[in-house]
């Protein structure tokens, strides 16, 4: 019986362990991936793509833990209509997002982002808020 109370105790203190572990991270994943990695399709030369008729957007993602979150977000984005290619960097917590502006808009892509459950603002509007913040 005492082995069985022990078991039963530990796999409780796990459990546990795991519930606090998604509430303290935020994230519905399981955050085994914390390296920082980038998730790129085709390298975005920003240039190249604006010859081309494609806008290129820097998006800053709040909320990213994991490389889960990363994939999600670059999963999300390239299955939207008019995105040509995604790179999603967890290390730099960025989106970097090359789309046919004829075919869907920046703040659709936005929106997008939101639904997977994650903030996101356009570098220069991030930038922007952090001056106003720094200046306050």
């Amino acid at each position: 019986m005492k082995k069985l109370t022990g078991v039963l105790v530990l796999a409780a203190v796990f459990s546990m362990g795991t519930v606090l572990a998604y509430a303290g991270e935020g994230c519905g994943f399981s955050c085994g991936d914390k390296e920082g990695k980038s998730l790129k399709g085709a390298s975005i030369d920003t240039k190249e793509m604006k010859k081309m008729g494609f806008e290129v957007a820097t998006l800053s993602v709040d909320g990213m833990h994991c490389g889960d979150c990363a994939k999600s977000i670059k999963d999300a984005l390239e299955s939207t209509k008019g995105v040509k290619v995604c790179d999603v960097n967890l290390k730099d917590k960025t989106a970097k997002v090359c789309y046919d502006k004829k075919k869907v808009t920046l703040s659709s892509l936005i929106k997008r982002i939101q639904k997977e459950g994650f903030e996101a603002k356009r570098i220069k509007e991030a930038q922007a808020e952090k001056s106003k913040d720094v200046k306050s």
